[in-house]
């Protein structure tokens, strides 16, 4: 008898917390998704224990439950990989959708393109969802997060991290430092990445891999999330770019001086990524930009990191 070879597989891993209608959007675009040759796909869908129907939702779907009780989307992400049986990784988020049915297959063939000996984790283009393409609020919103990931952008080989809602890792790289920290509220995606490239893995952005992903529509939830990263930023990310150009720096008593230059240079990056990738647009959301923005910038120089409990990133 002739053993059949095995399939490599892609473990597909969601981490969900009280977010039971994107998901279910996001779960029925995944059912319809086109397989890759030569590939197996699991989808894992981890609930960090909501308390709305998000469980149901799940269940109610043909993929597979994993409850995770620690809160955190770090800790959920690290629950769906110790469930999971792929050499390859996709972790991505509740409130995200695929830009096409091909995506799987269009992530392989990223992948082999690569070589998967020769990367640790690639991300692509995030983009507004149709529905929200002409709602200022929402596109302000889009834009002040994820300016840096845009379809526009040149594939390359990059030091800049990709977001967690949309990143593919492979198992090698992902078990070589131990996957993602789960004392960190915010921005584990980033950090997770600067342990890769300090262990020699390197990571891409390939603009062909394409999630929509879905803005806060309200300013007051546009200005809460913006403010929950403002500390973050200060404390996990200045101290590794010492060439940020602040005229105070971390530790400083003025260094809440830093307020408007850190708020101009943001606002002209983002307003002119912004304007190259969709004119009229962001012409049109510039009042709310700069609002979102300033917010940020305050959070920055006068902001405390949140907790668990009162910040659910996923």
């Amino acid at each position: 008898m002739i053993a059949t070879p095995r399939l490599p597989i892609l473990s597909v891993i969601i981490p969900v917390r009280n977010h039971a209608g994107p998901l279910r959007r996001l779960l029925d675009r995944l059912r319809n998704q086109a397989i890759p040759p030569d590939w197996l796909v699991e989808v894992i869908v981890v609930d960090n224990s909501s308390t709305d129907h998000t469980a149901a939702v799940i269940k109610a779907s043909p993929f597979t439950y994993v409850l995770c009780t620690e809160l955190g989307s770090g800790a959920a992400r690290n629950a769906g990989v110790r469930a999971s049986r792929g050499s390859l990784l996709y972790f991505i988020d509740a409130d995200t959708l695929p830009g096409s049915d091909e995506q799987f297959v269009t992530l392989i063939q990223i992948a082999m393109r690569i070589g998967p000996d020769r990367f640790g984790a690639f991300g692509g283009a995030v983009v507004i969802p149709p529905n929200q393409r002409w709602n200022p609020i929402a596109i302000a919103d889009h834009w002040a997060c994820w300016f840096n990931w845009h379809p526009g952008r040149k594939p390359q080989r990059t030091n800049l991290f990709q977001p967690g809602l949309s990143l593919v890792a492979t198992r090698r790289a992902f078990d070589a430092v131990g996957g993602f920290d789960n004392s960190l509220t915010i921005m584990q995606d980033m950090e997770f990445q600067h342990r890769l490239m300090k262990h020699g893995f390197a990571i891409y952005f390939t603009p062909r891999l394409v999630v929509m992903h879905e803005a806060r529509g309200s300013l007051w939830r546009s200005w809460r999330h913006s403010w929950s990263w403002g500390a973050p930023f200060r404390e996990r990310y200045l101290p590794t770019a010492p060439d940020y150009g602040l005229k105070y720096p971390l530790g400083d008593p003025r260094f809440f001086r830093n307020l408007i230059p850190l708020f101009r240079r943001r606002f002209r990056m983002v307003a002119r990524i912004a304007r190259a990738n969709a004119k009229w647009q962001a012409v049109y959301c510039y009042p709310f930009l700069a609002a979102t923005i300033f917010a940020w910038a305050y959070a920055v120089v006068r902001g405390k990191e949140p907790t668990h409990e009162q910040h659910s990133p996923i």
